[in-house]
This record gives structure tokens, sequence and C-alpha cells, in this order.
């Protein structure tokens, strides 16, 4: 893997993961 996959599949977990725990918290708020 180059540097530059590595970086991107970084961001895109990164987005993924904090858009989980936005959606895990708007659940627990209701």
């Amino acid at each position: 893997m180059t540097n530059g996959l590595m970086f991107m599949g970084k961001l895109v977990s990164d987005c993924l993961l904090s858009a989980g725990k936005r959606a895990y918290n708007r659940r627990i708020c209701k």
C-alpha cells in the first residue's frame, strides 16, 4: 500500500467512525 492510499483509507474510516458515533448518540438522546 502506498502512503497516499493509507492516508485516504484513514480519512474514510475516520469519517465513517464519526458518523457512526453521531448516529449512536442520536439514538441515545431520543
